[in-house]
């Protein structure tokens, strides 16, 4: 694992390694915590065939977009909306 990062206000933790792919996970407090919800690549902008590492991550809630940073400098943005939506995962208060 390259780089990990919660999605608050919602339980999801995303987890990146260094073949470039991302894994969502519910975490507590949803009811089905630990469950995976959606395994993606992070397909280089270079060649789409090959997957970069991810090293780094940002999260904007207002807007639901991932931001990933590889392993040859390039960012990229993930709509995460449809997934969040798609999933019926609500924003949660508080991680206790």
């Amino acid at each position: 694992i390259t780089a990990v990062l919660i999605l608050s206000p919602y339980p999801i933790v995303c987890s990146a390694d260094n073949k470039g792919v991302l894994l969502f996970h519910l975490i507590k407090p949803a009811p089905n915590k630990n469950q995976l919800i959606a395994k993606f690549e992070n397909l280089s902008a270079e060649n789409s065939t090959r997957s970069s590492a991810v090293y780094s991550m940002g999260w904007s809630h207002n807007d639901f977009l991932l931001y990933c940073g590889d392993d040859v400098g390039i960012i990229s943005v993930i709509s995460l909306e449809k997934l969040i939506q798609n999933k019926e995962v609500y924003p949660v208060q508080s991680f206790r």
